[in-house]
């Protein structure tokens, strides 16, 4: 990977770790500035990871990890797996196997135990997306309902469900609300 990919793909797990602070707290996720002026309450794992060494007592899984307790509900029910890409096209997999592939192992390794496994993938120039299982939808379906705009792929005998990331968080945020209910969001 070109150190101006890899600064690229940490700079966007920094935004992702902004956007699900926000969306942890019930801010406003459409609202950039608030967005970018957020307290943290999750942070990216860095590969040397000056968090990774703090939290290596916590459970720890996935490419983002709680930093204040606030979020820690809801990193263990959620396991998040983040990804960029310049040139990926959802529609073109259908026809290219080592696109098929690359995009079934990018979910598979958000695919933990009992989490709710969330693929969070930028394509550069076309959009943030939010791909997870069926049988997560049907999880988050008891407590969020009208399921947003979405699209359901066959791969490897697993239904995934792509979405818009921002319409996927407003959608869960319900089941979000739940899980942080008992802490303090002031």
């Amino acid at each position: 990977m070109k150190k101006n990919s890899k600064r690229l793909g940490s700079q966007f797990e920094r935004d992702i770790a902004r956007l699900l602070s926000a969306w942890i707290l019930g801010k406003d996720i459409e609202n950039k500035e608030e967005v970018k002026n957020i307290k943290l309450v999750v942070w990216r794992v860095g590969s040397s990871g000056s968090v990774a060494t703090i939290n290596k007592q916590q459970n720890m899984h996935g490419d983002i990890v709680a930093v204040d307790e606030i979020a820690i509900p809801v990193l263990e029910k959620f396991n998040f797996e983040v990804k960029r890409r310049k040139n990926f096209n959802l529609f073109s997999i259908l026809n290219n196997e080592k696109k098929l592939d690359e995009l079934f192992s990018w979910f598979m390794q958000a695919r933990i135990d009992d989490y709710i496994p969330i693929l969070i993938l930028k394509v550069m120039y076309v959009g943030w997306y939010a791909i997870t299982d069926i049988s997560s939808v049907y999880k988050l379906k008891c407590f969020c309902y009208d399921l947003p705009q979405h699209i359901r792929l066959m791969l490897n005998g697993k239904t995934l469900v792509v979405f818009d990331l921002i319409d996927f968080l407003k959608w869960s945020y319900r089941y979000v609300k739940v899980l942080v209910k008992d802490k303090n969001l002031t």
